[in-house]
């Protein structure tokens, strides 16, 4: 046998393991990357109803008969708005001091 020819069979040899090991490493990386898309489909279809489920809890009407049901507040009437004239004045002097925190309040 030829010196050219074993060394091209093990240069061939060589190139399959390689393939070989390289096909290997993208079928492994493409599970990996099927799984993850699986992931965020998961996700996303959790997001969803999440959001459907966030809409559902804020909706104002449902809000309003709990705040009567719960709570006992009515919404607000025409007569009970006053303008800004008619509140009472307060002065600084009806005012608390003001009083600075220090580290030594914390303990």
């Amino acid at each position: 046998m030829r010196k050219s020819t074993l060394i091209f069979t093990l240069i061939a040899l060589v190139l399959g393991i390689v393939n070989y090991t390289v096909k290997q490493c993208v079928i492994s990386i493409e599970q990996n990357l099927i799984l993850a898309q699986s992931e965020i489909r998961k996700t996303e279809e959790s997001l969803q109803l999440l959001g459907a489920e966030w809409s559902y809890l804020n909706e104002p009407n449902r809000l309003q008969m709990l705040v009567e049901a719960h709570l006992g507040a009515m919404p607000l009437k025409g007569t009970q708005l006053v303008s800004y004239e008619q509140l009472p004045s307060r002065t600084f002097d009806d005012a608390e001091p003001l009083r600075l925190a220090s580290f030594s309040d914390l303990r």
